[in-house]
């Protein structure tokens, strides 16, 4: 007759406690490593909130990833993910490969800037670079394979700076909503279809125009990229947003942020003034759920402009988050 051995209490939960360690370290390594790949690829630094990885699920899980602008550009985000989930197969890593059969992509906002000379930020990209296209020749230790890519793009703003040193800041929704691409097989070319998507989207509706854009097209087999097709028209003049901070914090937030980008005229109620050579007003609500909302509104004689509006508005958030450290929408 077999003899049951039975453990000690203190072992169990010793060896529970070191399974848990082992699984945060582990994921803790893996979230290192994307941050380090990503400046390999991209030149810039990468920040990742949440990482996971589901042995059991065979599942992938990121929550909030950013990738701030290139060294020659001012401080800030350039691109925001808000998630990245999907399945992975683990058992093809014993052979050296990363095998994604799905994975869904989804980003808050692509930052573009053009600084007073002219440049790009996109083009300071080392994948964007000469020395970055050659990546996609080289070996790699370890294959890469992603068989479907979903994306979806909320937002891409666009800040244009002036000799001044004041910049016109646009906001524009580009339409990119579940976006499918298949057999991507480099960290290159996911990174490449990407930025191609957001250029291409912005080459029609800015007449926005990059030197890089025929080197990503090459990473990720596009042999032509449209360009300046025109612009769009909106029927509205303004843009919407919502936060958690009080009323007064947010009206502050309001006024420093068009002094700094124009000039206030108007400061009791609704706030007026001007920027990017338009007519701003900007007004403030309480709403029912004790947020705050703000409407900003941008003209040109008869015009309306609310790519201008919500530029500025994009603006303000960026300044509340500053302040406050985090901002609802």
């Amino acid at each position: 007759m077999k003899k049951i051995v039975i453990l000690p209490t203190s072992i169990v939960l010793g060896l529970i406690v070191l399974l848990v360690i082992l699984i945060t370290v582990k994921d803790r390594i893996i979230k290192s490593a994307i941050e380090i790949a990503s400046k390999q690829v991209m030149g810039v630094e990468t920040v990742i909130d949440r990482f996971s990885l589901s042995v059991i699920k065979q599942s992938v899980s990121i929550k909030g990833l950013r990738l701030y602008q290139p060294e020659s550009f001012s401080e800030g985000v350039f691109v925001d993910i808000t998630e990245v989930s999907g399945s992975c197969k683990i058992a093809s890593l014993l052979g050296k490969k990363i095998h994604i059969p799905k994975l869904s992509l989804n980003i808050k906002e692509v930052i573009l800037v053009k600084d007073k000379y002219g440049n790009l930020n996109v083009d300071a990209l080392k994948i964007a670079r000469e020395e970055g296209r050659k990546l996609q020749d080289e070996k790699t230790k370890m294959a890469f394979q992603i068989d479907e890519m979903i994306l979806t793009i909320d937002k891409v703003i666009y800040k244009q700076y002036s000799q001044d040193g004041k910049p016109i800041i646009k906001a524009f929704d580009i339409g990119i909503k579940d976006e499918k691409y298949e057999n991507i097989t480099s960290p290159q070319q996911f990174a490449g279809k990407i930025l191609q998507t957001v250029l291409e989207s912005m080459a029609a509706r800015a007449g926005l125009k990059s030197s890089a854009i025929y080197g990503i097209a090459a990473i990720t087999g596009i042999g032509t990229i449209p360009v300046a097709a025109g612009a769009i028209l909106f029927g509205k003049d303004h843009a919407i947003a919502e936060f958690d901070q009080d009323f007064q914090t947010v009206y502050d937030a309001c006024i420093a942020t068009l002094r700094k980008l124009g000039e206030v005229s108007k400061e009791n109620g609704i706030i007026k003034g001007k920027a990017s050579g338009c007519s701003i007003s900007i007004e403030l609500t309480k709403t029912k759920q004790d947020k705050t909302q703000v409407k900003v509104s941008g003209r040109k004689l008869f015009w309306p402009k609310p790519k201008i509006a919500g530029g500025i508005l994009h603006e303000i958030t960026q300044n509340l988050k500053k302040k406050e450290g985090r901002v609802v929408s």
